[in-house]
């Protein structure tokens, strides 16, 4: 599995601007929706898991990266690669959503 459960801005800034595509979840323990997707985030990073990193952003534990990203609702998905932003949406979407959105990143 290639989940990153970030603990810090210096954890993520180094992925974030490395050359594999990313999908990050932003999300807070609280938060039903957020719970509900973590089965699809865990099937997409073993479909794509050489290919793909699944990053997970708890955004009570590190505010400083959401408010970079301005996420304003959770759960937001970002895509991202070599440190550019690729798509994002908000709010709880169907597992072949966030499957189109890994295969976007990793094919762009």
């Amino acid at each position: 599995m290639n989940i990153v459960e970030i603990t810090n801005q210096e954890e993520f800034w180094k992925l974030f601007n490395e050359d594999k595509p990313l999908l990050i979840d932003f999300y807070a323990e609280w938060c039903a929706p957020c719970k509900s997707l973590s089965p699809v985030f865990e099937e997409l990073s073993r479909i794509y898991n050489e290919n793909l990193t699944v990053v997970k952003v708890d955004i009570e534990a590190n505010p400083e990266i959401a408010q970079k990203f301005m996420v304003r609702s959770i759960p937001t998905v970002v895509t991202s690669k070599s440190g550019e932003i690729e798509k994002g949406v908000v709010g709880a979407k169907p597992a072949n959503f966030y499957k189109q959105m890994a295969e976007e990143v990793i094919n762009s």
